[in-house]
């Protein structure tokens, strides 16, 4: 895990002391080939109005020339859309960071109940917790154990623990915006696991084993694994809430139980695409369209002219229907 370079103290003063803050990505967790960029980090707060009334006064700059114009309570709608956190480029101590603000509130549902999987997906990987909160301790944990239960209900009955943690690293990017416009996904998560294999695994070995689903089948290596059968009804009762909700959609099929990790995998794709859809209407809207493609046009895999025009047509397409409906 590499170090923040400046003192996450003075971050932490210099940002209203929020009540939980964590750093994620390639800034603090090595991808291999991959050259460290803007810091991200995400504030869990307790009151998002009085942060954005405090911030508004001593960071200014953080906000966009339309938020500052529309004033707090256009700030705060924007909050409470999608997956209530908001997001800000800025630069710290000439560092260029984004930070997104976010509920305490709305932080635990989604962590007990993957109801956006959005900061509960970052959750999902190895992070640096800056600001630990006690209430989040419990609600982090069940998390990491609602991952653990749907990689083991979407995998084979023997898997490796390459492909285990491939699955629960890939959570948060199922029906995510960039990649259905091009983003290699695939290979970003391949590069976040060889750059940081320890920290997944330390993540995830010890509830694997509390499980007992899991049994070692190559006790060399430990890289081969072997889960109890176990029936769809066994396997639904322990999914997370927001997945078992989707149920009522798949049970007219009359190959529900043979295609029941498709089916889970398409009620998360479900879950996820709606948060990230959401976050991008709100990202447009706040940062603009040119600020939008910028850096969506980053995620995308260099070189694709088609993923590129495809970018930029939905995030048009998607100012289009937000500014009619607002």
């Amino acid at each position: 895990m590499a170090e923040l370079p400046f003192d996450k103290q003075l971050l932490l003063d210099s940002y209203h002391n929020p009540a939980f803050a964590f750093a994620y990505g390639s800034a603090v967790m090595p991808q291999k080939g991959v050259k460290p960029g803007r810091i991200d980090l995400t504030f869990g707060v307790h009151k998002p109005r009085e942060f954005h009334r405090l911030n508004l006064e001593t960071h200014p700059d953080d906000f966009t020339v339309r938020e500052k114009k529309k004033g707090l309570d256009w700030i705060m709608k924007q909050q409470n859309k999608g997956a209530k956190i908001l997001y800000f480029f800025a630069k710290y101590l000439g560092f260029d960071i984004k930070y997104g603000v976010v509920a305490i509130d709305h932080i635990k549902p989604d962590l007990l109940d993957s109801v956006y999987l959005y900061v509960a997906g970052r959750l999902l990987k190895p992070v640096e917790i800056i600001q630990p909160n006690t209430s989040l301790v419990l609600p982090m944990r069940t998390n990491l154990e609602n991952a653990v239960t749907l990689a083991l209900a979407t995998l084979p009955d023997t898997f490796t623990r390459i492909d285990f943690l491939r699955k629960v690293a890939g959570f948060s990017y199922y029906g995510d915006t960039l990649r259905r416009i091009g983003s290699n996904v695939p290979q970003k998560i391949n590069r976040a696991i060889q750059g940081g294999f320890d920290k997944y695994w330390d993540l995830y070995e010890g509830i694997l084993e509390a499980s007992g689903l899991v049994r070692q089948v190559d006790k060399e290596t430990y890289n081969n694994l072997l889960q109890d059968v176990k029936t769809p009804e066994e396997i639904w009762s322990l999914l997370p809430l927001r997945v078992r909700e989707k149920r009522s959609f798949f049970e007219h099929d009359p190959e529900f139980l043979l295609r029941f990790p498709q089916l889970i995998e398409s009620s998360l794709r479900s879950i996820v695409r709606r948060s990230s859809t959401a976050q991008t209407i709100k990202g447009v809207n706040t940062i603009g369209v040119a600020a939008s493609v910028k850096y969506a046009g980053s995620k995308i895999v260099k070189g694709s002219k088609m993923a590129l025009e495809s970018l930029i047509e939905r995030i048009m397409s998607l100012k289009r229907r937000y500014f009619n409906s607002n």
